[in-house]
């Protein structure tokens, strides 16, 4: 198994920051130091937000551009999922409780401990590394996830 895909869980690198989680300086450290990030985003009335529960944090469409290769969308309404329609540039997905879902870049997002294909995208938002066959892996703790998976 090659992984190809190490992404950032909201920006977390080595474990849940609940307070830096999903803001511009969190993610864009993630991004610097090498990962991918899966980032929580919102629409409402024309403005975009990132936030897990909620719109917490107003950005700019330019802030989305510049990192559009080392991102991971996680639309959290209909109206993000609308406007991330429009760009066909982005790496984009909606999710609820589904075990799979395919994203706009035809990865399979894969809920944390369900069996994998070689195309998915596990979740696993603990440090543990899950088994099987994947492609990419999401993690709060992907610092150490790569490093174990590197040696």
């Amino acid at each position: 198994m090659v992984v190809k895909h190490f992404i950032s869980h909201r920006g977390n690198l080595s474990g849940i920051d609940e307070n830096s989680e999903n803001t511009k300086h969190y993610i864009e450290d993630a991004i610097n130091k090498g990962f991918e990030c899966e980032i929580d985003l919102w629409v409402e009335s024309s403005k975009i937000s990132l936030g897990h529960d909620e719109p917490s944090l107003e950005i700019s469409i330019d802030f989305l551009m510049k990192y559009k290769d080392m991102l991971w969308v996680h639309c959290k309404n209909l109206q993000a999922l609308e406007f991330m329609n429009n760009y066909k540039v982005f790496n984009f997905f909606w999710h609820e409780n589904d075990q799979y879902t395919l994203t706009s870049k035809n990865y399979i997002w894969t809920y944390p401990n369900i069996v994998s294909g070689e195309n998915s995208i596990v979740v696993s938002l603990g440090s543990n590394i899950p088994n099987g066959n994947y492609v990419g892996i999401c993690s709060d703790n992907i610092e150490v996830i790569r490093k174990e998976l590197s040696v």
